[in-house]
């Protein structure tokens, strides 16, 4: 290592060479030193041993530039810029990616890595100043491999096939095409929610106060869909059916703009329903627990929660039929007894004139019940049997 100030001094014979071969050592070991050369030119090389980096001398040879560092046996660069309008290409020598360029920390842990695959590995966050972790217009997965959102234990969180699907926490859904498919594990919770930032009901029981609404599995272990919805008004969930076309038919194929279809399945497929088996029900939370209230079943039959705890016994139940007839067809002005206003009080009719069917029932039985034994005390006065009248089947 050493350093000339590329002066050729006049002198004997011996005097020159020594100078030259002086100049040239200088030249051979990159004119290096433990401090500046004290002669200099633009673009002369420098390997400043103290900081063991490699420098070159400015255009205007007014001060050196740092290239790389040569510490130990391997090359640090502090800066690789490519020039104005250049490409700057880094080449390996097989494309199988059995290479790759490394980027480690200063512990020489690798943080980073690019093969000659063109596979890229990044041990960290990819940001930027504004402190976004990826900001791009853009991000694709090469053919056929679809993209993977892992966590970091390798976990696949979420899954973009090439053909369409998007999984969460899986990675194929065969009966699906195009649309989103969500595992959850062994989780019971919601699977999917609705929020909004002007809702804030409260109802935290049952889910944040800003979720509006949301799915779930409706039992843990036997599956089925809960679809909850939650307002702080009147009005928790509506389902909207728009038809273009309407149907009227009143059979077993009639269609209606709003359909609730329950099937029974055996085994991998769909079989018929049980005889009598309850296909649509209504339930509701009273008496600190879920009861039903209505049911549909098989056969078209509907059942209802029909206690009537003594119902109208206070009433003349077939009178008040009678009179409800003449209100829903208005012929106000023949009531005899129950007027509008008693039928309203009685619970079969609402103000606005709509029927109770349970309360319409109740009467109705009632009615029946009280003309039977008006029947039967007469049948008595008369000295005939129930019978005798023939109106029983023989």
């Amino acid at each position: 290592m050493s350093q000339h100030d590329f002066n050729i001094a006049d002198g004997s014979g011996s005097d020159v060479r020594s100078d030259i071969n002086d100049a040239l050592a200088a030249i051979l070991s990159n004119n290096s030193g433990a401090s500046d050369p004290s002669t200099t030119a633009g673009l002369m090389w420098f390997g400043d041993t103290s900081n063991n980096l490699m420098k070159i001398r400015n255009e205007g040879d007014t001060a050196f530039i740092e290239l790389f560092s040569f510490a130990g046996d391997k090359i640090t660069w502090p800066k690789i810029e490519a020039k104005s309008g250049s490409d700057l290409v880094i080449k390996m020598s097989d494309n199988a990616g059995a290479q790759k360029v490394s980027f480690t920390d200063s512990d020489d842990a690798e943080v980073g890595a690019i093969d000659s695959d063109g596979d890229w590995t990044i041990y960290g966050d990819v940001s930027q100043a504004d402190g976004k972790k990826i900001s791009t217009d853009k991000i694709a997965a090469r053919d056929g491999d679809g993209l993977y959102l892992q966590d970091d234990g390798g976990d696949c969180y979420i899954f973009i096939d090439d053909a369409g699907p998007i999984c969460v926490n899986d990675t194929a859904n065969a009966k699906m095409t195009i649309g989103i498919t969500v595992n959850q594990g062994a989780n019971d919770n919601e699977v999917f929610a609705g929020k909004s930032s002007d809702v804030a009901h409260g109802a935290t029981d049952i889910a944040e106060t800003d979720t509006a609404f949301f799915f779930a599995k409706r039992a843990g272990v036997t599956g089925g869909l809960g679809a909850v919805g939650i307002c702080e008004g009147n009005i928790g969930t509506a389902i909207y059916g728009y038809a273009g076309a309407q149907d009227n038919t009143r059979s077993t194929s009639g269609r209606s703009d709003v359909e609730i279809v329950g099937k029974k399945f055996s085994g991998t497929s769909v079989t018929n329903s049980d005889a009598n088996a309850n296909i649509f029900g209504v339930r509701t939370q009273r008496g600190g627990s879920e009861v039903t209230l209505f049911i549909v079943d098989e056969d078209g039959d509907f059942q209802y929660d029909g206690s009537d705890a003594g119902a109208y016994d206070a009433y003349e139940d077939a009178l008040a039929c009678s009179d409800l007839n003449k209100a829903l067809s208005s012929r106000y002005h023949e009531f005899v007894k129950y007027n509008r206003d008693a039928l309203v009080k009685m619970g079969v009719i609402s103000a606005a004139g709509f029927v109770s069917g349970k309360r319409m029932n109740m009467l109705q039985l009632g009615a029946i019940s009280e003309l039977y034994r008006v029947v039967k005390a007469l049948c008595v006065r008369a000295g005939l049997s129930y019978n005798d009248l023939g109106i029983l089947p023989a």
